[in-house]
């Protein structure tokens, strides 16, 4: 097991936020650390089934996606001392806050999502996420600590040799010519 008191790494105990979901379990009663961290998790298994497959009622019910962000929030704070430096858990928690917003209503007037559309300044914000990522990586690619292949434009074939890719349009893209894989760094980088 990775985490729990016989894990790699023990249940934290003072995180670097909020963790709202699981102080609420410890209230209750839950008592070891590890019990709340597997009930949580189950809790949003359980809670991300429902939005996916309960059907319309419970896809425009707005405590859902909020519960679900509580509950990612305080699984991210817990273990923010064993996450990577990477930023990807913080990126995904902006977007499940901003999906709450998706959700307009309680009970909805209509069963018809078609009928009650996203919130303009809602699909602009995911747009500016959207933006601020892809930016990012570009320039992450740039930047003075980043390996060199990225300028002289052959990192795509570095690429195909050394990242997992089972899948057989990566066999066929390793074996193109290296002018290609310089193309295909280059729109990387667009």
């Amino acid at each position: 097991a990775l985490f729990g008191a016989r894990g790699l790494f023990a249940p934290a105990t003072g995180s670097s936020g909020p963790t709202p979901a699981l102080d609420l379990l410890a209230a209750a009663g839950v008592g070891s650390a590890d019990a709340r961290v597997e009930l949580a998790s189950l809790c949003g298994l359980l809670l991300s089934l429902l939005l996916a497959f309960g059907g319309p009622r419970f896809a425009l019910w707005a405590p859902l996606p909020a519960s679900l962000w509580l509950l990612h929030l305080s699984l991210v704070n817990n273990a923010s001392r064993l996450l990577p430096a990477h930023s990807w858990e913080w990126a995904a928690l902006e977007l499940g806050f901003l999906a709450i917003f998706l959700a307009p209503e309680w009970p909805p007037s209509t069963l018809y999502p078609r009928l009650l559309p996203p919130p303009s300044a809602v699909l602009l914000l995911f747009r500016w996420h959207l933006f601020r990522l892809l930016l990012g990586a570009g320039l992450s690619r740039l930047a003075d600590h980043s390996p060199s292949c990225w300028r002289r434009l052959d990192c795509a074939a570095a690429h195909h040799e050394t990242q997992p890719m089972p899948t057989p349009l990566a066999w066929l893209l390793h074996g193109m010519p290296a002018r290609w894989r310089a193309a295909e760094a280059a729109v990387s980088l667009a």
